[in-house]
């Protein structure tokens, strides 16, 4: 629809922005819309999942090994 959500950053809150109204984006209505934020970040979220799902699925078996290794390591060090 006409309503963008944008983020600078994982660690950055959503903006959100009516680009009926304001197409240069430049009034945050994510504090007046914070339900609407939430949704359209679920929204945002699944449709991203559903884009890793399928990258991961084109993989060769190699690549996936080294991008699960990858991910060990992160969590390794997350730790």
């Amino acid at each position: 629809g006409d309503w963008k959500i944008v983020a600078a950053g994982k660690e950055t809150p959503w903006e959100l922005y009516d680009l009926t109204t304001d197409r240069a984006e430049s009034k945050n209505l994510a504090e007046q819309q914070p339900d609407r934020v939430k949704e359209m970040a679920a929204l945002w979220t699944k449709r991203m999942e559903e884009f890793h799902a399928l990258a991961v699925k084109d993989l060769s078996p190699e690549a996936l090994e080294q991008q699960q290794k990858k991910k060990g390591k992160k969590a390794e060090a997350a730790q």
